[in-house]
């Protein structure tokens, strides 16, 4: 009797999956890891805790089961959305072409991805998280491996890739990784660590062989990773491993079910996780913070070489800031009025981010060119609060922020002056925003009292000038006021010279 309730039960159930779409997915797995870290210098510290993560076949799921699909807007109970992969600039694709298109930037064929698994942290019930980590095997048509690649993201909403092709050089045997690959450190990852040094990538590889060519080719092997961190001096500095903690299962609506019931926060914890041990870190174990750099994309035509300071392994600006989009638009109509008053003079802005459009200002038979190459977009907004142009050189320039280059200071000095324009000097906006800017100068020079500059940072210009630009001007100020005040409060400490409000500590 009682059987025969609970296979009516069960019988009930698989119906109403079946009606509702929750059915089990093709080629896709659920994998319980522990991932632990272990830092050597300059302070001993470990940690670990468990997550779970999906190996799914990368194709068009977006129509598939509400158990899990690829979608940026389908609710299913676990899910992937596109947007939070690969290049930003090609979010608008699925995964799979966006991979391949980011492959083809780096001077690979399409071969070299015919056919791909994703390994990463799904989101879960609707609730996405921060994903550390992901991982993609490729393949080639013959079902042999062709690359495995690493997407690192970091807390503030970038992400960068490491590629290790399959060959000589990188296969190992008699070990329980596949692949191993040096690579130089290209990215910020964490504010405990700067960008020096160089990575041990280490990782097994889900199938090999002819496994992927079989009609129903058997369950992956749950990949291994390990990850060995070593500064510029080679020494030990950090080790972090993802190891599983059983064999992979089959997406269905059990396993799913399975890891909701047992597993429901362990994802969902993992930015609270990043930022406790941070914390933990940098009050108990007293490591003073490293800002973030800023940095754009480097379209690199095989896996990263070694680096400078001047590339970055970044595939793509994060969103543009509302901010930072009014205070674009307003530096570029500025520049615009200058130039047609110049009109021998053109001005081209770039990005590092090469996927971003090139914007022309002026006639490109111009005898004169200015070319600008935005490093951030927090170019706009602090050129906005900027008192003068010698301090826009100064501060915003390679020797210090970098958060822009240019072919020529002198010509930029040229149409800053232009657009502060005669006849804005004695309006309200030019003064409010002049008061706004002196106030800006004071300000920053009593956070650096003992550095000399040679130049006057407190005579304010009335660059782009309009209330518009006031309100944004005085919003870039509030904010970053109340950034400095938080941290000060806080007692968040950063490497000598580094710290982030304290821009003219960067030019003694």
């Amino acid at each position: 009797m009682t059987s025969s309730i609970i296979a009516g039960v069960a019988g009930v159930a698989a119906t109403y999956a079946a009606v509702q779409n929750y059915n089990s997915v093709d080629d896709a797995y659920l994998i319980s890891y522990t991932t632990s870290h272990r830092r050597f210098t300059p302070t001993s510290h470990s940690f670990s805790y468990p997550l779970t993560l999906a190996l799914f076949k990368l194709d068009e799921r977006c129509g598939g089961s509400r158990l899990f699909r690829e979608s940026s807007t389908l609710w299913s109970l676990l899910r992937i959305d596109p947007r939070g992969y690969l290049t930003t600039s090609y979010n608008n694709l699925s995964i799979l072409a966006n991979l391949r298109q980011t492959l083809r930037d780096r001077g690979y064929g399409d071969s070299a991805a015919h056919s791909a698994y994703l390994m990463t942290m799904p989101t879960t019930l609707g609730l996405s998280n921060i994903n550390p980590l992901s991982l993609y095997f490729c393949y080639d048509e013959s079902g042999l491996p062709t690359l495995v690649i690493f997407e690192v993201h970091n807390t503030y909403g970038e992400r960068s890739m490491y590629i290790i092709r399959d060959d000589e050089s990188t296969r190992i045997q008699n070990s329980e990784y596949t692949h191993e690959s040096y690579q130089p450190r290209s990215f910020f990852v964490s504010p405990m660590n700067d960008r020096k040094g160089f990575y041990k990538l280490q990782a097994s590889v889900p199938y090999d062989g002819d496994a992927l060519l079989q009609a129903a080719h058997p369950l992956p092997r749950p990949p291994k990773i390990r990850v060995t961190y070593y500064d510029d001096a080679e020494k030990l500095k950090f080790t972090a491993n993802l190891t599983p903690d059983g064999d992979a299962r089959a997406m269905t609506l059990r396993s799913v079910l399975r890891h909701l019931s047992t597993r429901p926060l362990n994802n969902l914890l993992t930015f609270m996780r990043i930022l406790y041990q941070a914390l933990y870190l940098h009050y108990f174990k007293k490591l003073a913070f490293f800002p973030k750099p800023n940095i754009g994309n480097t379209l690199n035509a095989r896996a990263n070489p070694t680096q400078t300071l001047d590339e970055s392994g970044s595939l793509g600006f994060d969103t543009e800031p509302w901010l930072s989009s009014h205070a674009r638009i307003a530096v570029e109509r500025a520049l615009s009025d200058a130039v047609q008053r110049r009109p021998d003079i053109k001005i081209i802005i770039s990005y590092t981010d090469k996927l971003i459009p090139v914007s022309l200002i002026g006639e490109k038979s111009a005898a004169r060119t200015l070319t600008l190459s935005v490093r951030a977009y927090d170019f706009y907004t602090q050129l906005l609060i900027a008192p003068n142009v010698d301090y826009a050189l100064a501060v915003l320039g390679s020797r210090c922020e970098d958060l822009v280059r240019m072919n020529d200071e002198g010509l930029f000095r040229e149409v800053v002056e232009l657009a502060c324009g005669a006849h804005q000097s004695r309006s309200t906006p030019a003064t409010l925003i002049r008061t706004l800017r002196r106030s800006h100068a004071r300000w920053t020079l009593k956070q650096s009292p003992a550095v000399k500059l040679d130049f006057d940072a407190q005579n304010a210009q009335a660059f782009a000038a309009s209330w518009k630009n006031v309100g944004i001007a005085l919003l870039t100020l509030i904010q970053l006021r109340l950034f400095a005040f938080a941290f000060t409060i806080l007692g968040v400490k950063f490497k000598p010279g580094q710290t982030p409000w304290k821009p003219l500590d960067r030019l003694a």
